[in-house]
């Protein structure tokens, strides 16, 4: 029996957890979504495949004791062993690796997996930087972010180590872009890159973005929130956080134009290399919003402005709803009823120093 392994690596901000909750358990007796624990495979895989030992326990470590992160780990492997003998063609999605594992690690998973597939297929979509630099910057801010500098796009040094482990007839790149997809959506065209049909699926199409007045809430809680706890709960408090102002504010962020047009011209070579790869621009355009961001005092302005609103908010949700659930890569953990209501003060009141930096930078902000 000919396989083949089918590996969706991203990029990040091109519909990754829309694709893996669509197709998660998906199997039609020819080719299956590999059962490895969650939808996103990159944890695991990133487990599994990464050599060095402390930079593979240390972003578990913060929530798991070293023998709950060496039995999960465990776990991992034996699930991707039991995928490379089951009598299909696998799909993996893990955009989670790229950029975190090296080029010879990679290369180690080229390896392992062409000793038990006949084909190789790895599928990335790229975003162009100032379609996507306002996006990944607020996702990195939910992650904790606390610095105001826009990500860089490392098309070459994320693609480059595939290309060279892989083979570039073996790596399969895509502009996202709706006039470039089939039908305008990301579903549908990397269903039809694999050969199912998407009028058979169940989709679970992913919006995680929050508003700009949740932003700044949120990038203030990170410059300046006092946090009591071990690392494990400052991270729960910060999820619960974003969570609770995923209803809050009506603005759309983005960077203001010209900020990005700087770090476009900064990044040209990378840009120009995943250019003449995909042959459409790559540099892209910035979204029109209302109110684009152009320095860090005025985004820390609007979270001064809004912080009475959102603790407001925040205490609303805590009182009426269900406890906050937060995702984790070892599985799903419950914030205690209260967290939040009780994080309020010490995540929104940003004592002693977060009060008076906010203050001066809001006065030094630009009024619009």
């Amino acid at each position: 029996m000919t396989r083949t392994c089918i590996l969706h690596i991203g990029l990040s901000k091109t519909g990754s957890s829309s694709i893996q909750r669509t197709l998660h358990r998906y199997d039609d007796g020819r080719l299956a979504y590999a059962r490895i624990r969650d939808p996103n495979h990159s944890s695991p895989l990133f487990q599994i495949f990464c050599s060095d030992p402390a930079r593979r326990d240390r972003p578990f470590l913060n929530w798991r004791t070293p023998a709950d992160q060496a039995a999960v780990a465990k776990r991992h492997a034996a699930a991707f062993d039991r995928e490379m003998t089951r009598p299909r063609d696998v799909i993996f999605s893990a955009e989670g690796i790229c950029g975190k594992l090296t080029a010879d690690e990679i290369g180690d998973m080229a390896a392992r997996l062409r000793r038990h597939f006949d084909r190789v297929r790895v599928i990335a979509y790229l975003r162009p930087y100032r379609n996507a630099c306002a996006s990944a910057w607020q996702q990195n801010v939910k992650m904790g972010e606390n610095r105001f500098v826009l990500p860089r796009p490392a098309f070459r040094g994320r693609l480059q180590p595939f290309i060279r482990h892989f083979g570039k007839d073996s790596v399969e790149m895509r502009p996202f872009d709706r006039a470039a997809l089939i039908n305008g959506d990301v579903i549908d065209d990397f269903a039809a890159l694999i050969g199912i049909d998407p009028a058979g699926l169940r989709r679970q199409t992913v919006n995680e973005s929050v508003s700009l007045e949740a932003l700044s809430i949120v990038y203030a809680h990170n410059r300046f929130a006092v946090h009591p706890g071990s690392r494990a709960e400052r991270r729960m408090s910060r999820i619960a956080l974003v969570q609770d102002l995923a209803d809050f504010g009506t603005q759309r962020f983005g960077f203001d134009p010209a900020l990005v047009d700087a770090a476009c011209k900064h990044h040209r070579a990378d840009l120009d290399w995943a250019s003449r790869l995909l042959g459409v621009d790559m540099a892209g355009t910035c979204p029109a919003v209302e109110r684009p961001i152009g320095t860090e005092a005025e985004l820390l302005a609007l979270a001064a402005r809004h912080r009475a609103a959102a603790e407001a908010h925040v205490r609303s949700r805590r009182a009426s709803g269900p406890a906050v659930r937060a995702a984790q890569p070892g599985g799903v953990a419950a914030v205690p009823d209260g967290w939040s209501g009780r994080a309020a003060a010490s995540m929104l009141g940003w004592a002693g120093r977060g009060r008076r930096a906010i203050s001066r930078l809001a006065k030094r902000a630009v009024a619009r």
